[in-house]
């Protein structure tokens, strides 16, 4: 096989390598992060609405507030009564009290001017005023428990966002009943980040692992955006024989919107670049050398036939011996050129030959 020709075929087996493994662009759509349905924990009527549709909120701000009036009495009597201390001071008194008259009953006891029955029964006064102040203490530690019951109930009765987000749906308005079977009061999507969702084919999956970045394409902008693989989904898809692929992309300016379209070209553009550029190279030199070659064989022939004559008749042999050096004789030739009437009649038998 000739050189070029040899060329040729591996530049088209080049071509050929770089299509075959050249993946093709996968669609996919942005999506927010999160979507949150926000319900309310305790049924009642919504007093205040304290944001609107669009709204940016902080993770922790309340969207909306329940009737609160029973919830705030009930919160009032059970601190009052959690900050009552009186009978607490009631059963410290009298253990005070019993602890005293038996150590003055024991002295007596010493000098026997008390009996033994009376320093038993200071003992078991001074028992009983322990045990009372005991449960002066546990009570005084259940109010304060009802106390923060109370205060928890009134909490609840405000509705806060778990995330940072935009508010998407106000799906309550204030003096709506909010009920258990129909609790949820607004909706948050978080946008920043984004999530991208493809469907890849699996002979291509092989080449992404979690937290790699990838490059995607915006298809309304074409712009191009970077993220880091979140999610590869363990089972593929007996039906399409693809799997499904998350690429978390950063959104802080909140630019890109969600359900914008986006494309995933794949993990190996640089490779199949490379091949291009080298078929590229190589085309552009073949063909130089095709045309140098045939150059050759062509400008021997001419020399030849044209610089031959009948006097010169040993510089026809010699080009039919070796073909390559004909530009020797072809320089000789000249010298015998001299007589200037028999070239015009040597031309027309050297053409039919």
């Amino acid at each position: 096989m000739p050189p070029t020709c040899r060329v040729c075929v591996a530049v088209l087996a080049l071509l050929v390598a770089a299509q075959a493994h050249a993946a093709p662009p996968v669609e996919g759509f942005l999506e927010p992060y999160k979507t949150i349905d926000v319900a309310a924990s305790e049924s009642g009527i919504i007093d205040v609405m304290e944001v609107i549709e669009g709204q940016t909120v902080k993770k922790g701000q309340a969207l909306a507030q329940l009737d609160q009036d029973v919830h705030k009495a009930a919160v009032e009597i059970a601190r009052r009564s959690a900050d009552a201390r009186g009978q607490l001071n009631g059963a410290q008194s009298e253990l005070n009290l019993a602890s005293s008259r038996l150590k003055k009953l024991q002295l007596l006891r010493q000098k026997d001017h008390a009996t033994p029955e009376e320093i038993n029964r200071a003992e078991l006064d001074v028992a009983t005023a322990e045990a009372r102040l005991l449960i002066a203490k546990e009570t005084l530690d259940i109010r304060s428990a009802e106390f923060e019951r109370y205060r928890i109930q009134l909490e609840r009765r405000t509705v806060r966002s778990p995330i940072d987000g935009i508010v998407m749906v106000v799906h309550r308005d204030v003096g709506e009943y909010v009920s258990p079977n129909e609790p949820v009061v607004a909706s948050v999507v978080q946008l920043d980040p984004l999530i991208a969702t493809f469907s890849i084919p699996v002979t291509t999956i092989s080449g992404i692992e979690p937290r790699q970045k990838l490059s995607l394409q915006v298809s309304s902008t074409g712009q191009t955006i970077e993220g880091l693989v979140d999610y590869i989904a363990p089972v593929t898809n007996p039906q399409t024989g693809t799997v499904t692929v998350k690429v978390r992309v950063p959104n802080p300016n909140g630019k890109l919107r969600s359900g914008e379209k986006c494309l995933f070209a794949g993990l190996a553009p640089t490779p199949t670049s490379t091949p291009q550029r080298t078929s590229k190279t190589s085309a552009s030199t073949t063909p130089a050398a095709t045309s140098t070659t045939p150059a050759k064989p062509t400008v021997p022939v001419k020399p030849v036939s044209d610089r031959t004559s009948t006097p010169a008749q040993p510089a026809l042999t010699v080009p039919s011996a070796n073909p390559a050096p004909a530009s020797v004789p072809a320089a000789k030739a000249p010298a015998l050129s001299p007589p200037a009437p028999t070239p015009p009649a040597l031309p027309s038998p050297s053409r039919p030959e």
